[in-house]
C-alpha cells in the first residue's frame, strides 16, 4: 500500500482498491463501499466469505497467507473454522475468479506456507 492510501484507510475511507495481477489484462478491483469485485471486464460475484477472503488476499499482494491466519482472519473467533475451511474457500474463490481454476494465476499455493495474491512484476 502506498502511504496515501494507508492514511486513507486510517481515516476510513474505503475506496477501491485495485491491484494488478501477474495475469494479462487481469486487473483487480475490490470496492468495499459497493462490495463488488471486478477482473479485467468482468464483474465477479462473491459470497460475503468470499469477499473478505479476497480482501485480505489483497491487503498485502505477494504476501504468503497461512491458512491459520486466513482461518483467524475470515471468521468469526468464536466459529470452529478449521485449516480445511480455508483451503475449501480459496477452491470455491478460485472457481470464480480465475480463468483457469486448475492452474492458478492469481491466487496461488505456497506449498507448506499458505497462499499469496500473484501481482504484476515490474514494468
Amino acid at each position: 500500500y502506498s502511504e496515501k492510501r494507508q492514511a486513507n484507510r486510517r481515516r476510513g475511507d474505503r475506496r477501491a482498491d485495485t491491484v494488478k495481477t501477474a495475469a494479462p489484462n487481469q486487473t483487480l478491483v475490490i470496492d468495499d463501499r459497493q462490495k463488488l469485485v471486478r477482473i479485467g471486464d468482468r464483474q465477479v460475484r462473491l459470497t460475503p466469505k468470499e469477499f473478505k477472503l479476497l480482501k485480505l488476499l489483497a491487503s498485502e499482494p505477494g504476501r504468503v497467507f497461512s491458512s491459520d491466519e486466513i482461518v483467524k482472519d475470515a471468521w468469526d473467533s468464536r466459529s470452529r473454522a478449521s485449516v480445511a475451511d480455508a483451503q475449501q474457500y480459496i477452491h470455491l474463490l478460485r472457481k470464480k475468479v480465475e480463468t483457469d481454476p486448475k492452474q492458478p494465476q492469481l491466487i496461488i499455493t505456497v506449498s507448506g506456507f499458505g497462499y499469496r495474491l500473484e501481482i504484476a512484476g515490474p514494468e
